[in-house]
């Protein structure tokens, strides 16, 4: 009975599977796996994750052929029927499934269910027969370099619920019909999927995630998906990813059930619908890059409580919704892109758990956003290209930002210094967090682009773990702080753009992980570090434009990583180093604009992977060594402006296919443009061959189809300009240099250019009618030629156009009034040396970017157009030598930029005397008048007006031009125009093809100006020019004369000045012209200085001036004085005397001396001494030694033999400092003339020839005898401080051919 009942339970186990046996895998699907197995290649190499591993070697039979594929890893069989259900294979990046591996799995398993082969390399076609595995519920081919079209049987398949085909991007297909389907996962992101998406996905009713994302579809989307549906098909759907295909039409509002929604990088558009606003669900949105427009609803506010990520970058307007008014999840808000308004909204100061803000490229105008400060997981603030203003400096505490790792304000408008309160705050960058280690690389301040200015704070040394620094396009100035050597982890350093000074420091050496480092267009100066050898990870590296001690690249070689080298402009010389050669990875290099000497370097050839060199604007000499030709992947080579010689055949370049620019030009190089061989050309995009030699145009030209640049200016090509120069290129010719041949004109019109900018036909032997230009065109110059005809009409309507220049030709007829449309585009107008006729034109009547217009030596008439008011940009305003007739302009006063203005040779009539403030110029700093009808006086106010000629800065050694700069494509252009003059310099008409930014004249002659010349003119002491010869001037000439210490011409001839020519005009030790001739002066002619050089002409009929140079002798109540320094005149003295008479002398060896006398007025510690010098006039036997008296002490000063030096040079050991009255007079050798007097002048202007008298001087002079003696000649020409620091005293005296006299002065701390 009891062996019956458990019997009976024994069976009912059996029968309800409680306890079941596993079966053994059937054998044929078991040979079928060790089958498998065989078509899988396993590589060496290590998989890329920990989960990858080579599962498939665990399949082994058991040695007799009975292996069980139970226990086998990833193998999953059906436990009652044995048969295979499942393989999971994914992650085995080891794995290369070799053909027929997958077709025969599918012919084989057919009762699989889950088949997960991601990672896999399947690198085949998805089989037919896959489709036909109709118990399969997920299917994962992820990333399995799939391709060709998916059989669309898989769609279709019963029970499928997860189909994942991502990251196959060669795998092509459509979506079928789709009919009632088990789908729940569909994912195909990053394939070739294409087509428009069906309606029937409607029918997916238990789909959760869709990610179709980075595919090819197109088309509208369907309505089942949402527009505005009420009731939504896909109720399940959580997921829905379309972005990166081709849809468009409006935005599909998903399901209440929608979790994460993005469609970016599509071609949607429409508003953003408030439906969204009902998505409670919807944790992350992205919207962006489309084409959505309008404004955000208020509504969105709503969602900052469920959102984690706003992603809506496209085309809303308005302002920024209050987000975040209730509370916040936002870690995520990205408006990036749009065209967002007014200011950022206060209410995200509550998004509390915000991690990244982009407003970036907005017009969003705010002050910076310190409120934002407190946020305690922000880690990334974008505020780039808006239009914040203001700046940095905040109260106390205020910026704080504990974990902010990236903060980007670039192309704002931020200004002021960088408080270091700034960088003090941010310690997430102090500290480097092992656990967010991800983080470290992008640790970044970018503040470039906006208008910063001071020094970069000590203080940013801390940030140890920034990873990136840009402060480029800023005014930044100071020096690098030091502490910038701290930032070890720095792998990106931008500091170009600026106007940072003095010397790197020697621990920038000490950034060892820096990739990148930008110092471009700085004001560097001093040696480079030599620890810039230790920054061995570099790739860029950029000195280029800065003012570096000339000095040679020692400290290059090392840095063998580095794949850009720019040291443009850097004050480089010697020779190019051959360590350069070290550095193999180089693809850019650019030494152009240096002083590099030398031959052409020939460890060139070392640099295999270079596709930019640019050597040009050196001075490197000798041949182009053929190793060059060897460099087959240059792109780029620029070799002008050196001095390269010899003959070079154009052959040898094309080998060189990949070529693109080559420049040439300005060598001495003769070119060979045949080709013999059998060759391609390579397509030049840029080429250069000015003054190459050139006979002929080159015949290889005619197949030339992208031309942008060519340069054939300075050769010696004749005759007419063939149309095949430019005809395949005439789509993209931007730039066409012919000046300087000998062309004569265009056998066909240019017209066609349709991209030509810039064309330069000047010195040639044009002739005919002017050649019209097409309507690009914005620089056009054919000056000097032969041109004639009238100014076309057509030429008004080049809009573009910005440089004109006409000048040098035979154009004539009236200008038309049409002209006056270009004054909006024009900077330069140059129509000089023609015939034109009639008025000038009413030009800037609608405002003006005019900065030179040059009408000079036509035959205009009439009045000046008062329209000339409107030009506010105008520099140089040229209209001399025509016919008009007008008074003076002084409504051209208030012209802010006006610097030259030229009426010579007109018929301006009347006087200077304007309204007050009328004349006001200041910036004028070249005037000519002359030859004009000018009447009446000279007033004072027109010269006090003057405030550029007032100050002289001798460092500015620019040119006066109008310089625009443009774009084209890719490439930069710096036009510049120089400025150009004709005027009166030394007595002669001096044509200036440059202007110089301190060339500063007045030319008022040959008017009729009456009067004195006013005393303030002296106040103009930048003056280099100044004339006003041929006017009837009377009074004295101004001793203020005496102050332009600048001055080089000086013409007063042809007036009525009267009396004594001031001696202060010894002064002007620059002076290298002087015409006073033709006026009523007398007295004697000062000498010594620059008087010493002129001849008789400059003084020539005046009867009663005497001294040389003219022949007529000064009696001896003439004789001419020596004046006091500079100093003396014109100010308070700066040390007191008691001047009573004057000390003079005569005669071969007589000794002077001069006794001292009681005064009021003497220091208490002035003793009574006396000090004599034996003075010889006679250059032939020079006196062996002198006496000096003090306090009847003798000491001998002895002086060497003169034969033995050119110089006459005294020894003494005289050390006496209590000399309270001296007169000294030191004659060496190559001053000595016979007869020549010592001299002292006093203000009293007495002289005598017969009395000795006393004056009181300080004790300086004979500690400084020795110097003065041997130095003397030196310190003539150079004006220097004799004596040591402590006296504190300054020699000051003139010359003369005979004489220097020498008297002390304290020099003021």
């Amino acid at each position: 009975m009891f062996r019956s009942l458990l019997f009976l339970i024994f069976l009912c186990f059996l029968t309800s599977g409680a306890f079941s046996f596993p079966r053994a895998c059937i054998d044929p699907e078991r040979s079928a796996l060790l089958q498998f197995k065989e078509s899988f290649l396993i590589h060496e190499f290590a998989p890329y994750e920990p989960s990858a591993y080579p599962k498939v070697q665990q399949w082994n039979s058991d040695g007799k052929g009975n292996g069980d594929c139970f226990a086998w890893d990833v193998v999953e069989c059906n436990n009652e029927t044995g048969h295979v259900i499942g393989l999971d294979l994914s992650s085995s990046f080891s794995y290369e499934l070799r053909s027929p591996g997958l077709r025969s799995l599918a012919e084989k398993f057919t009762n699989l269910k889950e088949l997960h082969l991601s990672g896999v390399n399947v690198s085949s076609p998805v089989p037919q027969n896959l489709g036909n595995l109709s118990s399969l519920i997920s299917l994962s081919m992820k990333d399995c370099n799939l391709h060709g079209d998916l059989p669309a049987t898989i769609f279709q398949l019963p029970d499928l619920q997860v189909l994942d085909l991502q990251d196959n991007p060669y795998l092509t297909g459509n979506f079928p019909q789709f009919n009632r389907s088990s789908l729940i996962e569909l994912i195909l992101a990053n394939t070739s999927f294409s087509g428009e998406l069906p309606e029937s996905i409607r029918n997916l009713n238990f789909l959760s995630y869709l990610d179709i994302g980075s595919c090819y579809f197109s088309g509208s989307l369907p309505s089942s998906i949402g527009f505005d549906q009420p009731i939504f098909p896909l109720t399940n759907l959580h997921v829905l990813h379309l972005e990166s295909n081709k849809l468009h039409g409006s935005l599909p509002i998903p399901p209440p059930s929608i979790v994460d929604y993005s469609v970016s990088n599509d071609y949607l558009t429409g508003e953003f619908s408030p439906l969204l606003c009902n998505l409670s669900s919807l944790a992350f949105l992205d919207l962006s890059n489309n084409n959505f427009s309008g404004m955000l609803p208020q509504c969105l506010a709503n969602l900052s409580e469920s959102f984690l990520v706003l992603s809506i970058g496209n085309n809303f307007v308005g302002s920024i919704p209050q987000l975040c008014l209730k509370g916040s999840k936002l870690r995520m808000i990205d408006f990036n892109q749009n065209q967002f308004q007014g200011q950022l909204p206060r209410s995200l100061a509550n998004c509390g758990m915000i991690e990244t803000l982009n407003v970036g490229n907005n017009q969003l105008t705010d002050t910076f956003p310190f409120w934002l400060g407190k946020l305690p997981k922000l880690r990334i603030l974008i505020l780039r290209k808006n239009q914040f203003y203001g700046t940095m400096e905040e109260q106390r505490k205020s910026y704080e930002f504990p974990n902010l790792q990236i903060i980007d304000l670039t192309f704002n408008g931020f200004i002021g210094k960088l408080p270091s309160q700034q960088f003090q705050n941010l310690i997430a960058m102090k500290v480097f967090d092992v656990a967010n280690s991800s983080y470290l690389e992008a640790k970044t301040i970018d503040f470039s682009s906006n208008s910063f200015e001071g020094c970069i704070p000590e203080n940013i040394g801390n940030l140890k773990t920034l990873g990136l620094l840009n402060f480029s396009n800023n005014v930044l100035y100071c020096h690098i702080p030091p502490s910038l050597g701290n930032l070890a982890n720095l792998e990106s350093l931008d500091l170009s753009h600026n106007n940072l000074s003095g010397s790197l420091p020697f621990s920038i050496g000490e950034l060892t992980k820096l990739k990148v480092m930008d110092l471009f267009d700085n004001n560097f100066s001093g040696k480079i570090p030599s620890s810039l050898a230790n920054l061995t990870e570099l790739t860029f590296l950029s000195l280029a434009l800065n003012n570096f001690s000339p000095g040679t690249l020692s400290w290059i070689g090392k840095q063998t990583k580095l794949t850009t080298l720019e040291l443009l402009l850097a004050n480089f010389c010697g020779e190019i180093p051959s360590s350069l050669g070290n550095l193999t990875q180089l693809t850019n290099l650019y030494l152009g604009r240096n002083n590099f000497t030398g031959q052409f370097p020939s460890w060139i050839e070392n640099l295999k992977q270079l596709t930019k060199l640019d050597l040009g604007a050196n001075n490197l000499q000798g041949q182009i060594p053929q190793s060059i030709f060897n460099l087959v992947n240059l792109r780029i080579l620029s070799l002008s402006s050196n001095e390269l010689s010899g003959t070079l055949e154009f052959e040898s370049f094309l080998n060189l296919s990949n070529l693109n620019e080559l420049q040439l030009s300005d060598n001495y190089l003769s070119l060979d443009t045949n080709i013999t061989i059998n060759a391609t050309v390579p397509k030049f995009r840029t080429l250069g061959l000015a003054y190459c030699n050139l006979p002929e145009f080159p015949q290889f030209l005619r197949e030339q189809d992208e031309l942008e640049i060519l340069r054939l200016a300075g050769n010696k090509i004749h005759g007419q300009i063939p149309k095949w120069v430019w005809e395949k290129s005439k789509e993209s010719l931007f730039r066409l240099d012919l000046f300087g041949n000998f062309l004569t004109g265009f056998d066909q019109p240019i017209f066609p250019l349709t991209n030509l900018g810039i064309l330069r036909l000047e010195s040639n032997k044009l002739q005919g009618s002017l050649p019209i230009p097409p309507p690009s065109i914005f620089h056009y110059s054919v000056s000097n030629n032969s041109l004639t005809g009238e100014f076309s009409p057509l030429l008004c309507n080049l809009s573009s156009l910005v440089f004109l220049d006409l000048s040098n030709n035979n154009f004539n007829g009236m200008l038309p009034q049409c002209l006056a449309n270009l004054s909006e585009s024009l900077w330069v107008l140059s129509l000089r040396n023609n015939n034109f006729v009639g008025s000038i034109p009413q030009l800037c009547m609608k405002g003006s970017e005019l900065r030179m217009i040059d009408f000079n030596q036509n035959q205009f008439q009439g009045q000046l157009p008062r329209s000339l008011a409107n030009c506010g940009m105008v520099e140089t305003l040229n209209v001399g030598n025509n016919q008009l007739n007008d008074t003076f302009p002084f409504w051209l006063g208030k012209l802010l930029e006006l610097k030259i203005l030229i009426l010579r040779h007109n018929q301006f009539y009347g006087t200077m005397k304007g309204q007050r403030g009328s004349f006001e110029f200041s910036k004028l700093q070249i005037i000519d008048l002359s030859y004009n009808k000018f009447a009446g006086k000279l007033l004072s106010q027109q010269f006090q007006n003057f405030i550029a000629m007032k100050v002289f800065d001798p460092s500015n050694s620019s040119y006066l031009q109008a310089s625009r700069d443009f774009e084209s494509q890719d490439t930069y252009w710096d036009t510049n125009f120089p400025y150009s003059v004709t005027i009166t310099s030394k007595g002669t008409q001096r044509d200036y093809e440059k202007i110089q930014e301190f060339l500063v004249a007045i030319d008022f002659s040959s008017n009729s100006f009456e009067g004195c010349i006013p005393e303030n003119i002296g106040n103009l002491k930048a003056l280099r020019l100044l004339n006003f010869s041929n006017n009837v001037l009377s009074c004295h000439i101004p001793p203020s004369l005496g102050n332009l210490s600048n001055l080089e011409s000086l013409d007063l001839s042809d007036n009525n000045f009267s009396g004594e020519i001031p001696t202060e005009l010894l002064q002007l030790t620059f002076l290298g012209f002087l015409n006073v001739s033709q006026n009523n002066l007398t007295g004697p002619i000062p000498q010594g200085t620059q008087f010493a050089t002129f001849e008789n002409n400059s003084f020539g009929s005046n009867p009663r001036l005497c001294g040389k140079p003219l022949s007529k002798k000064c009696t001896s109540f003439q004789v001419p004085p020596p004046p006091l320094s500079s100093e003396d005149h014109g100010q308070e003295p700066l040390l007191e005397f008691d001047w009573k008479i004057i000390l003079m002398g005569f005669g071969s060896g007589l000794p002077i001396s001069s006794s001292s006398s009681s005064s009021s007025s003497s220091s208490s510690s002035s003793s009574s001494s006396s000090v004599s010098l034996y003075f010889n006039n006679d250059a032939t036997s020079p006196p062996q030694s002198a006496t000096v008296k003090s306090k009847g002490d003798s000491k001998r000063v002895r002086k060497k033999d003169p034969s033995s030096s050119s110089t006459t040079t005294l020894t003494s050991s005289l050390k006496s400092s209590n000399v309270s009255t001296v007169a000294l007079l030191v004659s060496p050798p190559a001053f000595a003339v016979s007869g020549a007097p010592l001299l002292v002048t006093t203000p009293f202007g007495k002289t005598s020839a017969s009395e000795t008298y006393s004056l009181r001087l300080p004790a300086c002079v004979p500690s400084l005898l020795p110097w003065v003696a041997t130095n003397a000649s030196a310190w003539l020409a150079l004006g220097g401080v004799a004596g040591s620091n402590s006296s504190k005293e300054r020699i000051v005296g003139e010359s003369s051919p005979s004489s220097l006299m020498l008297l002390c002065k304290p020099v003021n701390d």
